[in-house]
């Protein structure tokens, strides 16, 4: 496998986890303010 594919496939896999998790985030900071208030 080239370095380059390596590269932009971990690059993809670790922005998918990232904007996982954001969203993720985003769902629980809506359910606390929803509680909260």
């Amino acid at each position: 496998m080239r370095p380059s594919l390596k590269a932009a496939l971990l690059r993809r896999i670790g922005g998918g986890v990232w904007a996982a998790s954001s969203f993720d985030f985003a769902q629980d900071e809506s359910v606390l303010i929803e509680r909260s208030c």
